[in-house]
């Protein structure tokens, strides 16, 4: 996932060297890793929630939506209607489409909040515009722009949009360490390359020093990721 190679397991061990160092890009993925399981790492629900949790609250969008997936469905964490439309309605000020979609469901539907018509359908024709397929879906499906998304209607779940509109793929971290005490020289090459890096940059930096072979020891191509780093949307 992410243009890295499958070595999941070493990409597990480097996205926690980062998350614990505070990169928020970095717990976002060690989450994807931990919610989906592939590759050979082992799937954790409780931990991935535990990572989405921190980058969430350090104001990564992607982490937000993916937090509000696991309480809406009651995945890792009990399910919380109310905080998952809360993280939903975080990660759609930022503009992430599957959470305009997912908030504007809760709220025709009075989940964690009272019902909202005008807000839903307004979330509604934002994620449509945005290009997310169940959202422009679900508008075709009521018949005119102006109506509001009600309890009626057929529109997917939120781990249903998800996987409808992109596929997100995602893998899981595992808990083995480096052999023969590598991981601290690990840690401290991580941290050198990405001191002084905001989180989108942090994340390209990451991807790119798998793609180059870093943990053989070879030197990773952190320029060329840097110069069109952006979080990517949902794995």
């Amino acid at each position: 996932a992410h243009g890295c190679p499958e070595d999941l397991v070493r990409a597990a061990e480097m996205y926690q060297i980062a998350a614990e160092g505070g990169h928020a890009a970095a717990a976002w993925r060690l989450g994807e890793l931990l919610e989906y399981g592939r590759g050979g790492v082992e799937r954790d629900l409780p931990r991935a929630a535990e990572w989405y949790t921190q980058a969430a609250e350090a104001g990564f969008p992607q982490a937000m939506s993916a937090l509000a997936l696991l309480l809406e469905d009651g995945r890792g964490r009990a399910r919380d209607e109310a905080e998952a439309l809360r993280w939903h309605l975080a990660a759609a000020e930022h503009g992430l489409a599957l959470s305009q979609y997912c908030a504007a469901l809760c709220l025709a539907d009075g989940r964690g909040a009272p019902q909202d018509q005008k807000a839903s359908l307004r979330l509604l024709h934002q994620s449509a515009d945005a290009g997310f397929g169940p959202a422009q879906r679900l508008l075709r499906e009521l018949g005119a722009k102006d109506a509001a998304p009600g309890t009626d209607t057929d529109g997917a779940s939120g781990s249903e949009a998800e996987a409808d509109a992109d596929g997100s793929d995602g893998s899981a971290e595992v808990e083995g360490e480096h052999e023969g005490g590598s991981l601290l020289d690990l840690a401290q090459r991580v941290a050198q390359q990405l001191q002084g890096l905001g989180d989108a940059e942090a994340a390209a930096a990451l991807d790119a020093m798998l793609a180059d072979g870093f943990l053989e020891g070879e030197p990773p191509g952190v320029g060329a990721a840097e110069a069109g780093a952006g979080p990517a949307g949902g794995g």
